[in-house]
């Protein structure tokens, strides 16, 4: 009894310590982009639902705005531990100002920028990417197995729109097209719903879809296209993906792999390889984080995340043996178990010195074309495998050390201007992806990803001003950004099989990365 009530007591004081408290640094963010206000593509409008992140957070809670005049009262719609939603109402004053909270008794102040439009779309993830909340006019969700079709009106669900919103003022970017608003609807609830009728785009499971109203431009994310009836086409996704949503799906993903890092003169070289195993429930599946849609060749998109609210995605690691052997014209090497379910080896390095009279460093690379074997004994969860993948040469970027400009150590990209990528045109089932990346100086860090997929024989592809201009600017000092160059394979998504998997999925690409100063 004494050994209870000491146990009780002992709980109620480990209580009294945890009150709650705000991230700090960490302003409000819209409730559908999951972006702070002050990064780029991030902000809260007047009208809209916003988030304020922290823990311990617990009833009663009431919150008001002060921005350019009294303190307002603001609408709070949901609390947890960690994180308390608020709708701004619509007649908040713009400008920079607070978000007042009486968290259980506690007052705490989050910094929060209002703006007169600032559009969200809300993702079937609630990460801010993704795959949309949109219904067709019947308001069906349109998903893989009812994608959208050109000429459907297409409803897509928003926070941010603006305290009056304007149909001739709102543009929807689908596929690389920017085409007008058709109508708004605003809810009393905070959220928007925006509809535009589709017009013809390359099909794919995860077309990118975005919001524009004057210069702002919401979260990118994505919606499902192809033909009435059919499962939308992706060569990312397996042809067991239905049951997969249903079941559930145990995953295997080998991925082998070059990369070049550099800048002018000095290149690092390195060929290494990595695997995991691992469980997801069909929610997971169906909201895309067992694994990722494949984007449309000729289209680009912009992905964005927030340190701190990035999501918990729960998984099962499975046991497939001690170590993965990989064989090749070059003889064998490991990939060790980092923990369970997870494998990686480095199997080569070289650094290449472009500089007259300087010798060759010593050094070997693992990786040449041919065809190239992946062996694992098997563990308590997956059994003996064997996988097989062709590694074709590699295609050169052509314009890597010449993109923007001259700026010291490393090369300036203007974000307000078109950037060009060319390479050694090749076989046209061969992909290539370049990826420009970026984030926001201290801590905790914002960051931006560009992605654009482009079928190889086509030799170029261009990433529009206006995404660039997402791109957090490079810090003064450290640029620490990057524009990334990789090829597939050749070949559609290369499977094996083995017991205790449902699916499993084996790569090889070369990359090439150039640090570069997003001005």
């Amino acid at each position: 009894m004494q050994l209870r009530f000491a146990l009780i007591l002992f709980g109620a004081l480990m209580a009294l310590g945890q009150e709650p408290q705000l991230i700090p640094g960490v302003p409000a963010m819209n409730a559908a982009s999951r972006l702070p206000t002050g990064v780029p593509g991030g902000g809260v409008a007047q009208g809209a639902r916003f988030v304020v992140l922290g823990r311990d957070f617990a009833e009663p809670v009431s919150a008001k705005l002060e921005i350019s005049g009294p303190a307002i009262d603001a609408e709070v719609k949901s609390v947890s531990s960690k994180q308390i939603e608020i709708m701004a109402p619509r007649f908040a004053s713009t400008g920079t100002g607070w978000v007042v909270l009486n968290v259980a008794g506690k007052e705490l102040r989050a910094p929060i920028i209002m703006l007169e439009s600032a559009p969200g779309i809300l993702t079937r993830s609630r990460t801010g990417t993704g795959a949309a909340v949109a219904v067709d006019a019947g308001l069906e969700p349109f998903t893989p197995n009812n994608p959208a079709v050109t000429g459907d009106l297409v409803r897509v669900r928003t926070t941010g729109i603006g305290a009056l919103p304007n149909p001739t003022n709102i543009e929807v970017i689908i596929g690389g097209r920017t085409v007008p608003a058709a109508g708004v609807t605003t809810y009393p609830d905070g959220y928007d719903d925006i509809e535009f009728e589709l017009p013809e785009v390359a099909a794919g499971c995860a077309v990118p879809l975005a919001i524009k109203t004057g210069s702002f431009v919401s979260n990118y994310t994505s919606l499902p296209v192809g033909s009435r009836g059919t499962l939308c086409p992706d060569s990312a996704r397996p042809s067991n993906y239905e049951q997969l949503v249903t079941d559930g799906a145990r995953i295997g993903s080998i991925t082998l792999g070059r990369t070049e890092i550099g800048m002018k003169q000095f290149k690092m070289r390195a060929d290494a390889g990595g695997a995991s195993f691992l469980r997801y429930n069909g929610q997971n599946v169906s909201e895309g984080f067992a694994f990722a849609s494949s984007t449309t060749a000729g289209v680009c998109t912009l992905v964005r995340a927030y340190e701190q609210d990035q999501p918990d995605v729960p998984y099962t690691s499975l046991d497939a043996g001690p170590k993965l052997t990989v064989t090749g014209n070059g003889g064998a090497k490991d990939m060790s178990r980092e923990s369970k379910g997870s494998y990686a080896g480095r199997f080569g390095e070289k650094m290449v010195i472009d500089l007259p009279n300087v010798p060759a460093i010593p050094g070997g690379l693992f990786f040449e074309p041919g065809t190239y074997t992946v062996t694992g004994d098997g563990g308590e969860d997956v059994g003996s495998f064997s996988a097989q993948v062709k590694i074709a040469a590699p295609l050169s970027w052509t314009n890597a050390d010449r993109i923007g400009a001259d700026c010291g150590d490393f090369r300036c990209v203007q974000r307000a201007e078109d950037l060009k990528i060319d390479w050694e045109a090749g076989d046209p089932n061969r992909m290539v992806t370049v990826m420009a990346m970026s984030a926001t100086e201290g801590r905790p860090a914002g960051a931006a990803i560009i992605v654009c997929n482009e079928r190889a024989d086509k030799g170029t592809l261009t990433i529009p001003s206006l995404l660039l201009s997402k791109l957090p600017a490079s810090p003064s000092r450290e640029p620490q950004s990057l524009i990334n160059f990789s090829v597939t394979n050749g070949e559609p998504s290369q499977q094996f099989t083995a017991s205790g998997i449902d699916l499993g999925l084996i790569g090889y690409s070369d990359s090439v990365m150039r640090t570069v100063a997003f001005r």
